[in-house]
């Protein structure tokens, strides 16, 4: 199966529009994504970033709205994880970190605040992992630039690095151009639809920051986690690996503002900002 959505678009976003071999869901989840009648023009952002938009009265078996913002390769150094010392919204995170691209981050106790993903900034160790087998998976940001890669308790105990930051997550969706097995998650986390964000990389070396919006039946219904992995093969991910979600799934940019309709609020506009502790950010 190819891909042809971007370059009907538009050829500036070629990088995320390559050959896809992944089966499509359903036959009708393909014809849908590839129907530039579904997207948006790309917006051009700073430094050669894009952004597109789709919105898709059925794909999965319902309405969905699907923002991706990619960020060239050569910025990869430019990406950081930004901590708040409260619950703030990633719009908010994002500004005081002089950032014009931003994602929400990982998991966190909404009433302490505090990640409950292990989070480390240079030599020290911020929060530990206590999410369970959900987080397989971390987003390392250094001197060396952006990876994601795998995570267990072992190479948390182990982890021994004392410069960048680094914040475990998951599941992985796809590692090395391999979809990942989703094993050991709630049936009602992984299988039942919800907002959802995600971060990945292409084959390109550019990296995709990644909303589908939900909780809104007439406008997006979200996604399950099988159905997030697919569609970062049909963005050509070599590497993905899935945020926290639900209210707290938020895709802001400088130009743009709050790109989603987060649902916090319960309306399917961009008011609906969840305070979070982390972000996934791109810096001027």
């Amino acid at each position: 199966m190819t891909l042809r959505i971007l370059s009907s678009i538009a050829a500036a976003v070629l990088a995320i529009m390559t050959p896809a071999t992944v089966t499509a869901q359903t036959q009708a989840d393909s014809t849908a994504f590839n129907n530039p009648a579904n997207w948006s023009s790309p917006i051009s952002e700073d430094h050669g970033c894009r952004l597109i938009v789709g919105h898709f009265n059925e794909l999965f078996g319902a309405p969905q709205h699907i923002s991706v913002y990619l960020i060239p390769g050569h910025l990869s150094r430019n990406i950081y994880i930004g901590i708040s010392d409260s619950l703030a919204h990633t719009s908010v995170i994002a500004g005081a970190n002089h950032a014009f691209a931003a994602v929400n981050g990982s998991y966190f106790d909404m009433k302490r605040g505090n990640s409950v993903c292990f989070l480390k900034a240079g030599a020290e160790v911020i929060d530990s992992t206590s999410m369970g087998m959900a987080v397989n998976g971390a987003i390392r940001c250094g001197a060396d630039g952006l990876e994601i890669l795998p995570w267990d308790s072992a190479s948390e105990k182990s982890y021994n690095v004392h410069s960048g930051r680094i914040l475990a997550t998951g599941p992985l969706l796809i590692s090395n151009g391999t979809l990942q097995e989703i094993n050991n998650v709630p049936q009602e986390f992984g299988w039942a639809p919800h907002p959802r964000t995600a971060l990945a990389m292409t084959s390109r070396g550019d990296i995709l920051f990644i909303t589908a919006d939900g909780r809104h039946e007439n406008n997006a219904k979200g996604v399950t986690l099988p159905e997030l992995a697919w569609i970062m093969k049909q963005l050509n991910a070599t590497d993905a690996i899935n945020l926290d979600g639900g209210g707290s799934t938020t895709l802001w940019t400088e130009t743009m503002g709050v790109v989603n309709n987060p649902s916090d609020n319960r309306k399917f506009d961009h008011e609906g900002q969840r305070g979070v502790p982390n972000i996934i950010y791109v810096s001027k």
